[in-house]
């Protein structure tokens, strides 16, 4: 799966690259810090919504787009 597309290392990347601790990033989100936790591990898979809330927590925003798929 792509780092774009895979929650687990967009979230931990996020916090890496804001120089958050899981604790941190989830005080900011509002949420715990097991709930950062298991997302990182795979353990659970977020809705958009938490992982929107979590890159805001680091700063960032989350954009999405669609295109049509290029077939070779």
């Amino acid at each position: 799966m792509s780092t774009l597309l895979d929650p687990a290392r967009l979230v931990r990347a996020a916090r890496l690259r804001a120089g958050l601790s899981q604790r941190d990033m989830a005080s900011r989100a509002g949420t715990s810090q097991s709930v950062v936790a298991r997302i990182e591990t795979g353990v659970t898979d977020p809705s958009f919504e938490t992982v929107r809330g979590l890159l805001a927590a680091a700063g960032l925003e989350a954009l999405c787009s669609l295109s049509p798929e290029v077939i070779q």
